[in-house]
């Protein structure tokens, strides 16, 4: 028994193709922009089954009655239309003709009024607000649109998807989002996805601390901070250590008068410290080195610590001038580099700081 041609055999597997849904799961729909995903699986498909001549244009019939060519032609047609969604049916559908013309007339509703649509889906990728969404929903949606606009030959740069990102986020991710914008070279799209992904991890478990009545012994309201209590002459009484740092009353009329009104605020970046101990060592190690420059509200070290890079956002009109006195100096036996840079100016009595009475 001779051998079967292996593009009869495709052929002929293409007719046992009964549902064309299972081979391309995509719909193709004007308002999804999903156009070159349903393309690039459609042209795969009858590649796999020998009858992209019948889309490309490269299959023709060797008469007007070439009745092999016309039901294959008729089955890509069919294969078609079962992957539209009814509005592009109506629109694509005409009596008669090949599965070439169809093809076109579907190509020529996408690629017509290309540019206004790249303006469309630019203005809502440079526009869009996380909103109630997670870090992952919010980042997933920025990086579909930004896909859209690659498939619409108009792609959006590393750099600016970014930016996009970070000037979509709301209040909460202010600390997050400046430590990103000044990181040089600016991180990636995915680490910085990874970045705002921990801090919503940390302010989740932050709520939850802060809510549970067991870190709440007692009525009076605690600010958490690390800093000099030579910075007063009544140091306030320290209330407990947990996890390194020290809660303190703010009923001392000289702290509470520190935070009632606007203070200079400063981002430390430092490098240079030993990245072998852990990150919640390296963070206590480098804010009781830097505490006597100022109220240090937080310090965080890098998702990765292998760079050597921490950030401390610290309190005080005069406090970059302190910090760059301790440039050089040592930390576990290893100099530091360090450098300060303005942080938006902040009105510290609308930062919701709950200062406990005095009774």
């Amino acid at each position: 028994m001779a051998a079967q041609n292996p593009a009869a055999a495709a052929i002929e597997r293409a007719y046992c193709v009964t549902n064309i849904k299972s081979h391309i799961p995509l719909i193709l729909d004007l308002d999804d922009h999903n156009y070159d995903a349903w393309r690039e699986f459609f042209l795969t498909h009858c590649l796999v089954f020998d009858v992209l001549g019948h889309i490309d244009g490269t299959s023709t019939p060797n008469s007007n009655n070439d009745q092999p060519w016309i039901k294959r032609d008729g089955l890509v047609k069919l294969w078609i239309y079962g992957t539209l969604a009814p509005p592009l049916f109506k629109s694509s559908f005409k009596t008669g003709g090949t599965a070439r013309d169809i093809w076109l007339r579907i190509e020529n509703q996408f690629r017509n009024n290309k540019e206004a649509r790249a303006m469309q889906i630019d203005d809502e990728l440079r526009t869009l607000k996380i909103g109630d969404l997670s870090i992952r929903e919010y980042c997933e949606r920025m990086k579909s649109l930004a896909d859209q606009l690659a498939n619409l030959d108009a792609p959006v740069g590393e750099r600016n998807l970014v930016m996009y990102m970070l000037n979509g986020l709301n209040d909460k991710f202010d600390y997050i989002s400046n430590v990103i914008k000044h990181q040089k070279p600016l991180p990636s799209f995915d680490d910085a996805k990874s970045m705002l992904q921990d801090e919503e991890s940390r302010l989740k478990e932050s709520h939850k601390a802060s809510a549970s009545p067991a870190q709440q012994p007692i009525k009076s309201t605690l600010v958490n901070l690390s800093m000099d209590m030579g910075m007063f002459s009544q140091p306030p009484p320290v209330y407990g250590d947990v996890q390194g740092k020290s809660f303190f009353f703010a009923s001392n009329p000289e702290m509470k008068a520190f935070f009632e009104k606007p203070r200079r605020s400063w981002v430390i970046d430092v490098e240079g410290f030993d990245t072998s101990l852990p990150a919640d060592e390296m963070e206590e190690a480098l804010i009781n080195h830097f505490k006597s420059c100022g109220a240090i509200l937080r310090a965080s070290v890098g998702r990765h610590p292998d760079n050597g890079l921490a950030t401390i956002v610290m309190v005080g009109d005069d406090a970059d001038e302190k910090v760059m006195q301790l440039n050089g100096t040592e930390l576990g036996g290893k100099k530091l580099v360090v450098k300060a840079r303005p942080y938006p100016r902040m009105d510290y009595r609308h930062l919701n700081l709950p200062f406990a009475s005095s009774s």
